[in-house]
């Protein structure tokens, strides 16, 4: 269901002073009645429900650009929403590799509030400390301990499992027709469109309070076409 322009301006101010690390959270707080327990979603559980506070904003598509790597042209990108939702995974696996026997979860908000003020190598070991619990010969294996080459295997069956962890917009580029790809920020995505909307709806709250002396609540509460249509009169 689409969201009113009412419950658009809130989705907006609910979100307009989080930083960047909590704004998803914030937008889904706003943009969805579950929206609460949001921290404890995975990554990519949050971005599914990210995908559908877009549908109901935006719509059904997200289009973008991205610089092509080998000739420095925009390529535009489009897909389908529903392309995106295959599910997020189960919320953990377990792993047997190399003698070792691992449980590891996909990162939440949490994780990555925790590993956001760190250097690239320290958010890595927090990362991975938080999300795997390993043992050898029945003994515990802290990850920061564990073999290069199993932590890699280990993180690379969470990314497969789930594929909104990296979601990667692929496309060929149409002037040299290399391949590549933009990861797709869902949560950047929202809220630009947000922001731009919710402009765009002050402005009109504003001409028209200004033209015929309606309040906000009266002015947002016509249809987009008939706001639009009064706008016009107004010159």
């Amino acid at each position: 269901m689409t969201l009113s322009p009412a419950d658009r301006l809130r989705l907006w101010e609910g979100a307009l002073d989080a930083d960047p690390v909590s704004r998803p959270l914030a937008l889904l707080a706003a943009g969805r009645s579950d929206g609460a327990r949001a921290w404890h979603l995975s990554i990519a559980e949050r971005d599914a429900a990210l995908i559908d506070v877009y549908r109901r904003v935006v719509g059904e598509r997200i289009d973008g650009t991205f610089d092509c790597e080998t000739c420095g042209q925009a390529v535009e990108v489009s897909l389908d929403t529903a392309a995106l939702l295959s599910g997020p995974g189960p919320g953990s696996l377990s792993l047997a590799l190399e003698g070792y026997l691992l449980t590891v979860r996909p990162p939440d908000s949490d994780d990555l509030a925790a590993a956001a003020a760190l250097p690239g190598a320290d958010a890595r070991e927090l990362l991975a400390g938080r999300m795997i619990v390993a043992s050898h010969d029945g003994r515990p294996v802290p990850a920061a301990q564990l073999p290069p080459r199993v932590l890699r295997s280990a993180l690379r069956a969470v990314e497969d499992s789930h594929p909104l962890l990296e979601p990667i917009i692929t496309a060929e580029c149409p002037w040299c027709g290399a391949s590549g790809g933009v990861l797709l920020e869902i949560g950047a995505v929202l809220w630009g469109h947000v922001q731009a909307d919710a402009r765009r709806l002050l402005t009109e709250v504003d001409a028209l309070a200004r033209a015929y002396g309606w309040s906000e609540a009266e002015i947002l509460g016509l249809s987009d076409r008939r706001r639009a249509t009064y706008l016009e009169l107004t010159g």
